[in-house]
């Protein structure tokens, strides 16, 4: 990503509403008119998973981690391998989701049920 330094001035100074990934799916979604008040309003979940993490994550970066190259090289790999060339085309709306869903679960589910929902999945 190519940027100006008064572009990241914005980003740094900008507000919370602004950046918040909450309020950007809310303005979207149009989540109080699509599914109603009562979801919009109790956003409890995400302090609380924030904070949990926050606690935890010194213990779970290692499993984040290995969980990042394995989906990586997954994801990844078999479009590099396939290349004749040195610029591989990759569309990032499908590789990334399965990165991030993956690394996410490890960290929610845990190693050793994420491994057994993967393997009887397959």
């Amino acid at each position: 990503m190519v940027s100006r330094k008064d572009h990241v001035k914005d980003l740094c100074t900008a507000p919370e509403e602004v950046l918040s990934m909450e309020s950007s799916a809310d303005d979207r979604l149009q989540f109080r008119h699509t599914i109603g008040d009562v979801f919009v309003e109790e956003t409890y979940d995400i302090p609380v998973t924030r904070s949990a993490l926050n606690l935890n994550l010194s213990a779970k970066l290692p499993e984040l981690l290995d969980e990042l190259t394995r989906a990586c090289a997954e994801n990844l790999d078999p479009h590099i391998a396939d290349s004749v060339c040195d610029w591989t085309p990759l569309n990032p709306n499908t590789v990334i989701p399965r990165i991030i869903c993956r690394a996410s679960n490890r960290v929610f589910i845990g190693g050793p049920l994420f491994a057994m929902k993967t393997t009887s999945s397959s």
